[in-house]
């Protein structure tokens, strides 16, 4: 391919995007994956060299230096959207994968050119819903950066746990102020709009608010450490719970599944699966991802609520209880599986995604009750 046109690799990676997005609504995860993989390895391939790839151009240089950006690279907007939207993708199977599927450091070129984000001045409302999407996804995008760069410099002392330097734990608090900037420009936005927002931005602001309660939930000050137990609250997570339920009722009247391209629901359920140890609001969980029916590019609700009603059944009727899974979702659809559990079918594409991926460390206990 080093001989092709530039047209014929954007027509490559679109290409790429259509197969992930038929694999995923066939529910062929593994598949899915591979072509994300593939359409990734040419994304990163095709960025300059020397200089910050085309992620500058949607703001992950920082809002206050894009201007800095040396000028010697011309934009190629169609290339940057489709590295938006490889992005969006990777984000969100990394949460289903418990595991990075992209290096943004390697999409952005030279890790020294990346700028994290400083506000400055007041916070003034977001012109639109879809704004204040975008501005959440490039904070998500520091944030895997982030957690990269801190394992980058850990990787001589991988079995330890991670180190955090001053820096680090600067650009943490940076980040976490970048979030709270976030909050208070969409809570304003929310407040202009009450009265007036139409239909297609009143769902929208209802993903964006089940989105803020769970990095609500999960980014706390001075809370650098992987290790979200000590800070994770109960109440926050059923506030996810009952902001989903919400979206639900909102779709009740719906007769057939749907399938959208990014997953702005699933994966902030899929947290409250795995966090917590209360039986009601686990039920709550699987009720209301049955009622979402909505396929959210690799995360199906009825698949997921198959899962945490398996973790119901195997602690309630035979006496398990799953619990300290590292290897997140799949581990614990691993464990489901040696179970044999009637109620997850064999049929369920987590549950074949977890043994498909080879190499995978399946961590976690089962315990007796």
């Amino acid at each position: 391919m080093t001989n092709a046109a530039p047209q014929d690799m954007k027509t490559i990676l679109m290409c790429c995007l259509i197969f992930i997005c038929v694999e995923n609504m066939r529910g062929r995860y593994e598949e899915a994956l591979r072509h994300l993989k593939a359409g990734l390895r040419l994304l990163i391939s095709l960025r300059p060299t020397s200089q910050v790839a085309t992620l500058r151009h949607w703001g992950v240089c920082g809002t206050d230096t894009r201007q800095d950006v040396a000028d010697d690279i011309p934009q190629d907007d169609e290339l940057d959207s489709l590295a938006l939207l490889f992005s969006r993708l990777a984000l969100d199977t990394s949460v289903l994968t418990d595991g990075d599927v992209v290096s943004h450091l390697e999409m952005l070129g030279q890790p020294e050119s990346i700028q994290f984000p400083v506000s400055s001045g007041y916070p003034t409302p977001f012109t639109t819903a879809a704004a204040a999407r975008d501005e959440l996804h490039r904070f998500e995008i520091f944030h895997d950066i982030y957690y990269e760069r801190v394992f980058q410099k850990n990787t001589p002392n991988t079995d330890g746990p991670l180190e955090f330097d001053q820096e680090d734990k600067d650009i943490y608090r940076m980040l976490y102020q970048q979030y709270q900037w976030w909050r208070v420009c969409f809570d304003l936005y929310v407040e202009t709009r009450r009265n007036s927002a139409t239909l297609e931005e009143k769902d929208l602001i209802a993903k964006l608010r089940l989105n803020q309660l769970t990095w609500n939930a999960l980014f706390k000050h001075d809370h650098w450490s992987l290790d979200l137990d000590p800070i994770l609250v109960p109440s926050e997570l059923e506030a996810i719970v009952e902001q989903a339920e919400t979206i639900a009722c909102s779709t009740s009247t719906r007769h057939h599944p749907v399938f959208t391209f990014d997953a702005d629901i699933i994966p902030s359920l899929s947290y409250v699966g795995a966090f917590s140890d209360d039986p009601d609001l686990l039920r709550r969980l699987v009720k209301v991802l049955r009622k979402l029916k909505v396929r959210e590019g690799p995360w199906d609700s009825d698949e997921l609520a198959e899962i945490y009603e398996g973790v119901l059944v195997a602690r309630e009727q035979y006496g398990q209880v799953i619990s300290g899974y590292p290897g997140g979702l799949l581990s614990v659809a691993e464990a489901l599986a040696a179970l044999g559990l009637p109620c997850v079918k064999p049929t369920n594409s987590i549950l074949r995604l977890s043994s498909s991926i080879k190499g995978y460390s399946i961590g976690g206990n089962i315990d007796a009750v």
